[in-house]
C-alpha cells in the first residue's frame, strides 16, 4: 500500500497593515426648520343638543348600580367628536354622558 503524503502546513497569513485613521468628518446635516403650528379646527356648534347634563358639581350623588361591565359600540367619527367635544364643555366624563343618555331612553324591565 501506498502511504499517502501529509497535507501540507498552512502557514497564517501575513497581518494585514493597520491603515492609519482618516481624519475627515462626514457631512453636516442641516437643521430641520419646524413647521408652524397647524391650527385646530373649531367643532360646529350644535343646534340642539339631544340631552342636556347638569355638570358635575351640581349633579345628584350616583345611585349605587351593582358591578359594572364593559361595553364597546362602534359610532360614526363625528359623533365621537361632539360627544369629546360636550364631555369637555359641560366638564363631564365620556362615560357619564354615555350612562345618562342610556339611562334616560333605556327603560328598566324586571323579571
Amino acid at each position: 500500500m501506498e502511504k499517502s503524503k501529509p497535507a501540507p502546513k498552512k502557514t497564517p497569513a501575513a497581518a494585514k497593515p493597520v491603515s492609519p485613521k482618516k481624519t475627515a468628518q462626514a457631512p453636516v446635516k442641516p437643521k430641520a426648520q419646524k413647521k408652524p403650528p397647524v391650527p385646530k379646527a373649531q367643532a360646529p356648534e350644535p343646534s340642539q343638543e339631544p340631552f342636556a347634563l347638569t355638570p358635575p358639581d351640581k349633579a345628584p350623588e350616583k345611585k349605587a348600580l351593582g358591578p359594572t361591565v364593559r361595553l364597546n359600540v362602534e359610532v360614526p367619527e363625528d359623533l365621537q367628536d361632539r360627544l369629546k367635544i360636550h364631555a369637555i364643555k359641560t366638564k363631564s366624563t365620556v362615560k357619564d354622558i354615555v350612562q345618562a343618555v342610556l339611562e334616560k331612553n333605556i327603560p328598566r324591565y324586571d323579571g
